[in-house]
């Protein structure tokens, strides 16, 4: 007996990988608010380009997403503001070369107009909207939707297509991410649930759940582009669960 428990304390640790992501999810799921920074670095060949991503939100519905791009063709930058009664947003990027600089707005609760007749009943008020459809309204309008982007605001419908995207997954061992140790799993990645394998990633988690890194490595080609190499993106994520709330960035910017 005691042989084997000393054989057994010398062997490496293993992780359920499976239980370890589900941790993930489940971690950010149950948040009441989030706060903290993601930043992007994304490589292909001698081209490179970086996003910093700042955020936070708190339930019901206050909202904010800061997030600024540095490359080689450009700066700029996106926002999403949000207090709870209304949030702002740039206008949707449809292909022109050309953005509106008009910002939209919306309220978080919508009061559907009576029609006159008082003998008719009034309508129903739709749902008021809270951290995680406002950022389903916004998504299309921010430079980075990334995994742990949509991980941070846990969507559960987020969380189901993150969850087919990560085609396999295993355990590789466990070291540590900005002095943190974390539970490394690695394995294929596709688009979506039944789509090709493109790439390979690795996620680093710490045993609680928390997301500290994320890095994917995909081949693109586009023959009209002349573009045909390896895209490495490395999400580094500073992230805080129910802490760290900075009041004055949740007012809104029109």
């Amino acid at each position: 007996m005691i042989i084997t428990a000393l054989i057994a304390a010398t062997l490496p640790t293993q992780v359920d990988a499976a239980a370890t992501l589900s941790k993930m999810f489940a971690y950010y799921y149950d948040a009441k608010s989030v706060a903290g920074t993601i930043s992007l670095s994304q490589t292909m060949g001698q081209k490179k380009a970086t996003i910093s991503t700042r955020l936070q939100y708190e339930f019901p519905a206050k909202i904010y997403i800061r997030q600024d791009l540095q490359a080689g063709y450009g700066n700029k930058f996106w926002l999403v503001t949000g207090d709870g009664v209304g949030f702002t947003y740039n206008p949707p990027y449809t292909g022109l070369d050309e953005r509106s600089s008009n910002r939209l707005y919306e309220p978080v609760q919508y009061i559907p107009k009576a029609s006159g007749n008082k003998n008719e009943k009034p309508p129903t008020p739709p749902p008021s909207l809270d951290c995680r459809t406002i950022y389903a309204a916004v998504v299309k309008s921010i430079g980075d939707r990334s995994l742990p982007l949509d991980i941070a605001f846990a969507r559960t419908e987020d969380l189901k297509y993150i969850r087919a995207q990560l085609a396999t997954y295993k355990f590789e061992r466990d070291e540590q991410v900005a002095g943190v140790n974390c539970h490394l799993i690695s394995g294929d990645w596709r688009d979506y649930g039944n789509a090709p394998v493109t790439g390979k990633y690795n996620v680093w988690i710490t045993d609680d759940g928390q997301l500290k890194r994320f890095a994917r490595k995909e081949h693109v080609a586009v023959a009209d582009q002349q573009v045909d190499g390896d895209v490495i993106s490395v999400w580094e994520v500073n992230l805080t669960k129910d802490s760290g709330i900075d009041p004055n960035l949740f007012k809104v910017v029109y």
